[in-house]
């Protein structure tokens, strides 16, 4: 789920640009070539906040508190709000436990997602499912423009949907399961991928990372 949620945007751009029934007629943005080397970048991102953000950074983690606490399995940060017949039970507390599900959430489902979908209205990829040239009483330019219709709510809706659900996530996460300065370190630890492809969408200095992933380096370059 993890690994395919954020795809879905990219899914139905690729999926519109293969079917696309005029290929001269599909937005340079659109094509194929563009939109697998995104795919290839969010699965880069991905493996990043798999191998580097989580299981390096909690191999990390354990080493320092270790060394800076000490291995004392006697010892229970909570356990003077547990209630007393949990109190006799083996303790799984850490004396610090930075949040990885925020790292999850903010730098796995978020960033991509939302790299996708403002691709996604800047570029629209249902431009290249409705302008096929077919007269405006013919069938299948009528489903064409209904999918023209419906596809950019549809995409809008879903945006909104996980990321409301992503928020709530984080806010949960936050409240029950890691102190306040557990989630801060795991929020700053999604900085090392939000920032980078922040700067990918917005800043034209990074003309040759934008260019391969189908970003204009200029204003001029789409005019789709």
């Amino acid at each position: 789920e993890s690994w395919l949620l954020p795809f879905i945007p990219l899914f139905l751009r690729l999926i519109v640009a293969y079917t696309s029934n005029e290929p001269t007629t599909t937005p340079e943005s659109n094509s194929i070539r563009y939109t697998c080397t995104r795919g290839i970048l969010y699965t880069f991102v991905m493996c990043v906040r798999g191998f580097i953000l989580y299981l390096s950074f909690n191999a990390i983690e354990e080493g320092i508190v270790l060394a800076v606490v000490g291995d004392n399995d006697n010892s229970c940060w909570y356990e003077h709000i547990l209630k007393p017949h949990y109190q006799k039970e083996s303790c799984y507390g850490q004396a610090f436990d930075f949040s990885d599900h925020v790292v999850l959430f903010l730098s796995h489902y978020l960033p991509c997602l939302v790299f996708e979908a403002l691709y996604c209205f800047l570029f629209p990829f249902w431009r290249g499912a409705t302008e096929d040239g077919g007269s405006p009483g013919n069938n299948n330019h009528q489903h064409r423009s209904i999918l023209q219709s419906i596809l950019p709510w549809y995409l809008l809706l879903m945006f909104v949907y996980v990321s409301f659900l992503t928020f709530l996530a984080v806010y949960r996460t936050a409240s029950y399961f890691h102190t306040p300065i557990e989630t801060v370190v795991g929020f700053l630890s999604s900085l090392l991928i939000q920032v980078p492809l922040g700067f990918l969408l917005l800043s034209e200095r990074w003309e040759g990372s934008r260019s391969r992933v189908g970003l204009p380096t200029d204003s001029s370059k789409y005019t789709d």
